[in-house]
């Protein structure tokens, strides 16, 4: 049994709460416009984790912190993994080197726009 009021019940909460995020995110990617697009739960479920972090974050309980972190260092590192997994080789070459540095440029210029952005605002 789940001890929810111990000292590790802010940790299985924000765990929760990240799960939720995660279903979520995992609902929205089967309504029709993304689902056509193939718009991965895990890119989603980023782009939720994002809005949630930046609007509700500083809401959230001061217990649920661990749980949070543990699924965003830890849970979201695997999750990664696993989505690389789905590219093949196959894939890579099927672009070209042409996309591969497209790729690689936008990779590079995310990294420095949000470095700059992040530094000086």
């Amino acid at each position: 049994m789940l001890d929810l009021d111990g000292k590790n019940g802010g940790m299985v909460k924000g765990i929760a709460f990240v799960t939720l995020l995660a279903s979520i995110a995992y609902c929205l990617t089967l309504l029709p416009i993304l689902n056509d697009l193939h718009i991965s739960p895990l890119l989603v479920g980023l782009i939720l984790g994002i809005v949630a972090a930046n609007t509700i974050g500083n809401r959230l309980p001061v217990a649920w912190r661990t749980g949070i972190l543990f699924s965003t260092k830890n849970i979201l590192r695997i999750a990664i993994v696993f989505y690389g997994f789905r590219i093949t080789f196959q894939d890579i070459a099927s672009v070209g080197l042409y996309g591969i540095a497209i790729s690689v440029m936008v990779v590079t210029m995310t990294f420095i726009m949000g470095y700059l952005i992040g530094t000086r605002l």
